[in-house]
């Protein structure tokens, strides 16, 4: 089973990807959209709050394709950042304290419900920056799915405090491939030695036949590969040229909205190993 997804944010916080589209990430969205219903992929598109607000009509077309569904992204994408950081140190919550938590993810879903006009049930956290107050939060907001922790070693969602986890278990795009802004000797390639799967950066020809292995790897044991493309490195990387090879090789298998995954509340599987 594959689970397509991708993350959109709004124009004014102009991400280092941003100087480098034709249009807005909310532009690339909707043409990422476009692109996998022509292979019969289904996509989970994670929107910031802001982008309802700033893209409205644009956000309520792409949430009426039939093969999207429209999932939570934070409101503000944890900006201003400095403040985050400094609570972060006084208390080791990374998204502030519990009440503005609260506040934030509940705002962000009722943007995004009132201009989509659709029930959002799936949320990730921009930059994965949740704490130990997240899924509590989310669960009494009536999220679902929660997709924030990037794992090699679960190719299953499984329940987890409330919440069902659906980890990232195919190498994701931005960090790891060089585009735009990324390249060779800009940033330090060693801090990605240290993340969960284990590797410098990469052409895009390298990330793609990689993730191909991977999605065969999880395919095989009849898993679920969650897989993170962002609309914005897409279009730069050479103008979705690689996500349509992506989904030319995704359309043999099976595809599913992340809110369609189904799991057996039994089934907790060690689920806090994921933090």
């Amino acid at each position: 089973m594959i689970c397509l997804t991708g993350d959109v944010h709004h124009s004014s916080l102009k991400t280092d990807d941003y100087r480098w589209c034709k249009g807005t990430e909310i532009d690339a969205a909707m043409i990422m959209a476009q692109i996998a219903l022509s292979y019969g992929l289904q996509i989970t598109l994670f929107f910031t709050g802001l982008c309802a607000k700033e893209n409205p009509r644009l956000l309520k077309r792409i949430a009426q394709m039939e093969n999207v569904e429209v999932g939570g992204h934070n409101y503000f994408a944890f900006k201003l950042r400095k403040p985050f950081n400094f609570y972060y140190r006084l208390s080791g919550l990374r998204n502030g304290p519990y009440w503005y938590q609260f506040w934030e993810v509940r705002r962000t879903i009722r943007k995004l419900e009132r201009f989509s006009e659709k029930k959002v049930c799936s949320w990730r956290d921009h930059a994965y920056r949740h704490d130990r107050n997240t899924r509590n939060i989310l669960k009494r907001n009536n999220i679902r799915y929660f997709s924030d922790v990037l794992s090699t070693s679960f190719d299953q969602p499984v329940w987890n405090n409330g919440v069902i986890d659906v980890p990232i278990n195919a190498l994701p795009d931005h960090d790891y491939v060089y585009h735009g802004y990324r390249q060779p000797g800009t940033f330090h390639e060693s801090v990605l030695l240290r993340t969960i799967f284990h590797t410098k950066a990469m052409s895009k020809e390298q990330w793609l036949k990689r993730i191909k292995c991977e999605i065969l790897h999880i395919e095989d044991k009849k898993g679920v590969a969650t897989i993170l493309t962002h609309p914005a490195c897409m279009e730069v990387f050479d103008n979705f040229d690689t996500f349509k090879k992506l989904c030319a090789f995704l359309g043999q298998y099976q595809s599913c909205k992340m809110r369609d995954i189904q799991v057996d509340k039994r089934d907790h599987n060690d689920a806090e190993n994921l933090d």
